[in-house]
């Protein structure tokens, strides 16, 4: 037990900390929201993803930048009315697009990528989940109460009572801290249905092509708030990875999942096609891979390599992944791997096929893969 005067001790250190926190997250707010600044080099910045506008490449990447390029050698920077860590971009057609990253901001576009507008930010992120998170505790109250001393479930209810209150607290604390959560991937249906993916389980979803986000936490198996890292759509099945070994499958577009047990316990970052099922990857080189729709999965006879943060599927029933330290790997179809590599050995997080080339993001900003050079 400890002492009271350690006690007050540690609940003054606290409360110090957390005014520290909160001045400091008060002054990032203020820079976050500023417009992004003027990079003079796009495709030589730090990049996170990678888009097809149409005919158009579109990458975002460090300090709100957007760059725009419609022949793969040319780039220019778009004002974006951010100035954070972008993280994910992508399109439903040649004119809409969606844009997401730190601050738990959301973009969107209606010409191409040519101007951007500010959808969602960390701080109704939070208001909704501070709600969402008290409905629950109310919620839990109720069921509580309404079970006998002797029910043998009111163990269990009280459990996911304190669990409740514990995610309400965490909740409260994110209003004072400000908007710090990002959002680590975007997906769009068709032009109006969406979701946004990141830190701490949040998913938020919309009907509208980004006018209005509503949280959409509801359902999924994850009461430990581990970080989603990717989504994705093949034949009208969502999959959703993320930390811990997390995988989720849904097949009514969002509304219900299914938690995928017991694969492996390293994290998840990200989701690819290959051939015709989809590939799971991510922590030291592993990757799973299903073949019926998430319905079962397979470790590939992988040896422990590099993390994998980026993959895409290339003709032939094959993939392209990569990762730390440059890693590029190609995984034919019947199972052989070909390890590529980048010479700077820049760190990579996405790749993009175009005609017959992978366009990768990364660190050292843009590079070229000639799909025929690479077999």
């Amino acid at each position: 037990m400890a002492w009271p005067g350690l006690r007050c001790a540690l609940r003054t250190a606290a409360a110090g900390a957390l005014l520290s926190l909160a001045l400091a997250a008060s002054a990032a707010e203020d820079f976050a929201f500023l417009p992004a600044p003027p990079v003079p080099e796009p495709a030589e910045a730090v990049l996170t993803g990678l888009a097809l506008a149409g005919d158009r490449l579109v990458a975002v990447g460090e300090r709100g930048l957007i760059a725009l390029s419609d022949d793969g050698e040319n780039w220019r920077q778009v004002q974006a009315p951010v100035s954070v860590l972008l993280t994910a971009v992508t399109f439903a057609d040649a004119e809409h697009g969606w844009a997401v990253g730190h601050g738990g901001v959301v973009l969107g576009t209606v010409d191409g990528g040519e101007s951007w507008s500010l959808q969602l930010d960390g701080r109704e992120v939070n208001r909704q989940f501070q709600r969402f998170a008290a409905d629950r505790v109310e919620a839990r109250e109720a069921a509580l109460d309404a079970l006998p001393e002797d029910d043998p479930d009111r163990e269990d209810a009280e459990y996911a009572l304190e669990d409740a209150r514990f995610a309400l607290e965490d909740a409260e604390a994110a209003l004072e801290t400000g908007p710090v959560d990002p959002f680590l991937d975007v997906l769009f249906l068709d032009e109006r249905r969406g979701f946004a993916v990141g830190a701490y389980g949040h998913l938020f979803r919309t009907a509208d092509g980004g006018e209005n986000w509503r949280i959409a936490i509801d359902g999924l198996d994850n009461p430990g708030r581990y970080h989603y890292y990717d989504l994705h759509q093949r034949d009208g099945v969502l999959y959703l990875c993320g930390e811990a070994g997390l995988l989720f499958v849904s097949r009514d577009d969002g509304a219900s999942w299914e938690r995928i047990e017991d694969l492996y316990e390293g994290s998840f970052f990200g989701l690819a096609n290959r051939g015709g099922g989809v590939i799971a990857f991510g922590l030291r080189g592993n990757v799973f891979a299903s073949d019926d729709g998430g319905g079962s999965w397979e470790r590939l006879p992988l040896p422990p390599g590099p993390s994998l943060y980026g993959g895409t599927a290339l003709a032939g029933n094959e993939a392209l992944l990569v990762g730390a330290g440059g890693a590029v790997l190609r995984l034919a179809a019947d199972g052989g791997v070909r390890r590529l590599g980048h010479p700077d050995r820049d760190t990579l997080s996405d790749a993009l096929p175009v005609g017959n080339r992978v366009y990768l993001a990364g660190m050292g900003g843009i590079a070229r893969l000639v799909e025929a050079v690479a077999r």
